[in-house]
């Protein structure tokens, strides 16, 4: 098939709609997408995608090129859509045609990380993905030609690389365990539109349970998805076990910290329901630290818990450290500012 803005345009409109309606009830779209109620973009014109081709050197793909026509990038990627998750954003979305650029010079340190390695650079490990499937990549080196599509956030980002004698780039989803590589951009639509859809089953239930125990904390979520009625327990269990797992166990203690304050955040976020709110006083008094004091008021102020001014209150005139006296004011004020009379 020729992807045209025609062809193209029925795949991205329902690419949008999946993406947005996977998005957890524990999460909200970034800003930009909600207001819009699309992950997609204004599209880009002729004169914006010629002068990136002239920027480059090349031209862009056909499917690719067609999205951009329709879409000049987007807030979602091969991640799905962009969101804001305990007061964070996630932002990894598809990049905007100005913004696009070589991976040699915009993400040089993954095209060195992954071209660096003898056993990932072996042609005889080469894998050709068909239409609508999409293979493990097994050879690297192609990535020094590629062009950076996506934000990077952690360890995820999508290229578009070449491949000798095609038309069509191939779309490469990078995660910390390496590469997924689909045909061109339309068939990475193609297969989003048809797998699994990803929104969590009550069959997995224990699954999410044992994968939240290995340190898998968006199976939490899952679980909060689910209304599972151990999910306090569970939170409680996360919350107190400062040893636990986490994701980023191999980074720099700086990322492990921002990871752990997450971690906090987004727990105690799915528990902002009045049936945790016992869970929550408990959180309260066993935390020790900022992030999970602050976190579990700001739970409890959402839910609506009786005493969740008193507590404000008091954290705002006698707690020890000044941060979360001035937090704890700042919140007393919003609240009673929201209160009815």
């Amino acid at each position: 098939m020729a992807w045209t803005v025609e062809t193209m345009r029925p795949l991205v409109e329902r690419w949008d709609e999946r993406v947005r309606g996977e998005v957890s009830r524990f999460r909200r779209l970034v800003p930009e997408a909600a207001a819009a109620a699309s992950v997609l973009r204004a599209a880009a014109d002729e004169r914006q995608v010629a002068a990136a081709e002239d920027r480059l050197s090349l031209q862009l793909p056909p499917s690719y090129r067609s999205f951009l026509l329709i879409s000049n990038g987007a807030y979602a990627s091969t991640l799905g859509a962009e969101a804001v998750i305990s007061g964070f954003e996630s932002r990894h979305g598809f990049l905007a045609v100005e913004s696009v650029a070589p991976a040699v010079e915009a993400d040089a340190d993954t095209v060195e990380l992954w071209t660096g390695e003898p056993e990932l650079n072996n042609p005889a490990n080469d894998r050709v993905p068909a239409s609508e499937k999409s293979v493990e990549v097994g050879y690297f080196q192609p990535i020094k030609d590629a062009l950076l599509v996506s934000r990077p956030h952690e360890t995820f980002r999508d290229m578009l690389v070449p491949r000798a004698g095609e038309v069509e780039w191939e779309l490469w989803a990078f995660a910390k365990e390496g590469a997924i590589a689909h045909r061109s951009f339309a068939d990475f639509l193609l297969a989003e539109l048809g797998r699994v859809d990803r929104r969590p089953k009550q069959e997995h239930a224990d699954k999410y349970v044992a994968e939240v125990r290995e340190g898998k904390l968006y199976a939490l979520e899952r679980l909060a998805e689910l209304a599972d009625p151990r999910i306090g327990d569970i939170a409680l269990e996360v919350l107190a076990d400062e040893s636990a797992p986490i994701t980023l166990a191999d980074y720099p203690p700086r990322v492990r910290e921002r990871e752990r304050v997450l971690r906090c955040a987004h727990v105690l976020g799915l528990l902002a329901e009045k049936r945790f709110i016992p869970t929550l006083r408990t959180a309260y008094a066993n935390a020790t630290t900022l992030e999970p004091q602050r976190a579990t008021l700001d739970a409890l102020v959402r839910c609506g818990a009786a005493d969740a001014i008193d507590l404000l209150a008091n954290a705002a005139t006698n707690h020890a450290d000044p941060a979360m006296r001035e937090w704890a004011a700042w919140k007393l004020e919003q609240t009673r500012a929201r209160r009815p009379e």
